[in-house]
């Protein structure tokens, strides 16, 4: 593999504890260093074969005037993706969104409170201490193999700064990579998944492929969840 770019080798967190499932440890690597030397690609162990390591760049609170002049402040992180995932084209029929949600999926649950928990953050739109962040990622890798992230913090989940958190991700997508094929439609809020998806009955706006994500992902979403019930309970009241 090529080396990593010398100005951001230097500012790269190897959070090597994070590491997804099935991806090789550093330990396996330097373990099986001397015995790979001087074999072919092919007889290469086939858990080397599947994985490349990559850097993850989160860039929190972009477009924040009191971050960094707007633009936002950056984290980078050893991860490792599917091999399958590197080189895909830009058009979207020629992208398979399911492996890339799910990778998403995966980064988002290992870095969120990393970056959230680095500093007290406000949140973008209300001025409130930020709780959450809202992470969106590019749906392919860089030409130097780095999966870009970027994460608002905001004062909770579904309520009018999330929604507005949204908007802002998907305009910076549309600004900075107009060639950029991104995914329409929803995901499964827990595991990336695409298909089968059915909405929370109380609040009808996080999605779920499984009750067994949906279970998981209740201890964190109950608050939130009866908060914006009944915001929409009032609005609903309002126009009565």
């Amino acid at each position: 593999m090529d080396a990593f770019p010398r100005r951001v080798s230097h500012a790269v967190v190897d959070l090597t504890p994070n590491q997804p499932p099935g991806a090789p440890s550093n330990q396996m690597l330097v373990e099986n260093q001397a015995a790979s030397a001087g074999q072919e690609v092919n007889r290469m162990p086939a858990r080397f074969l599947s994985w490349v390591r990559i850097i993850i760049s989160i860039t929190c609170a972009p477009e924040h005037p009191g971050v960094n002049g707007g633009n936002g402040r950056e984290f980078n992180f050893f991860d490792y993706i599917p091999r399958d995932m590197i080189g895909r084209r830009l058009e979207s029929s020629n992208i398979r969104w399911e492996p890339a949600g799910r990778y998403f999926a995966g980064i988002r649950d290992r870095y969120h409170n990393v970056v959230l928990n680095s500093q007290v953050w406000d949140c973008q739109f209300c001025g409130e201490i930020s709780k959450h962040l809202y992470m969106s990622g590019m749906p392919r890798l860089m030409d130097m193999r780095k999966w870009l992230v970027y994460a608002i913090p905001i004062c909770r989940t579904l309520g009018p700064c999330d929604r507005k958190a949204v908007m802002l991700v998907d305009q910076i997508f549309r600004e900075r990579f107009p060639r950029v094929a991104i995914p329409d439609g929803p995901c499964c809020e827990v595991c990336g998944f695409i298909h089968n998806l059915k909405q929370c009955t109380r609040c009808k706006m996080i999605q779920y492929c499984s009750i067994e994500c949906q279970a998981h992902h209740w201890p964190i979403h109950k608050k939130d969840c009866r908060n914006a019930e009944r915001e929409i309970l009032g609005i609903r009241e309002g126009q009565n």
